[in-house]
């Protein structure tokens, strides 16, 4: 049997949760409305009630548990601060998965279209943020308190280095979707 990987690209205006295999094959996907902390008047917990709808959404209906994926990787708005990624990491500890990757969702278009996995990746949505990895896998994000009107929102990414094969698992996720291929 295949093992089953999940790719979460949260915005500030809605949440992408993708189930591919570990061979890159797209199993299902499932669009919901925004996960970020940073949208919830009660912060954390909100996050945590729309993450465990938006898993649940996409799981159960393949009769699956977070415990039966192999690997996960969460792209997430409002993951900017040590604290915030420690916050978020315990939300997706306590849903089930045992074996992931939280990070800001700028870090995802550099995985996805990159060869090497490294570059800029610049997200202008609901919110600002400018995130860059070098060769070595050093990473620089950086946030702007600015909000816009909308939330129509693009990102651009430009290819800069070779990381972690982590990542690698995780870029047929984002490809899948078209938008690692041309600015949004």
């Amino acid at each position: 049997m295949e093992k089953l990987i999940m790719g979460v690209d949260g915005g500030n205006s809605k949440t992408d949760y993708f189930l591919f295999t570990d061979k890159g094959t797209f199993v299902d996907y499932y669009r919901g409305p925004t996960c970020s902390h940073e949208q919830f008047k009660d912060g954390y917990e909100g996050a945590y009630r729309a993450m465990k709808d938006g898993v649940s959404k996409l799981l159960d209906k393949h009769g699956l548990k977070p415990a039966n994926i192999a690997a996960a990787a969460f792209g997430l708005a409002g993951v900017d601060t040590p604290n915030q990624k420690a916050n978020i990491e315990k939300i997706v500890s306590e849903l089930g998965f045992s074996r992931f990757q939280v990070v800001n969702d700028s870090f995802l278009g550099i995985k996805a279209i990159t060869e090497k996995g490294y570059g800029v990746c610049s997200i202008n949505g609901t919110g600002t943020s400018c995130g860059a990895i070098d060769r070595h896998g050093n990473c620089l994000l950086m946030e702007t308190a600015c909000r816009s009107a909308g939330s129509a929102g693009s990102s651009a990414t430009t290819p800069a280095a070779d990381t972690s094969p982590g990542w690698r698992s995780a870029a047929p996720i984002f490809r899948h979707t078209g938008w690692a291929s041309r600015p949004r």
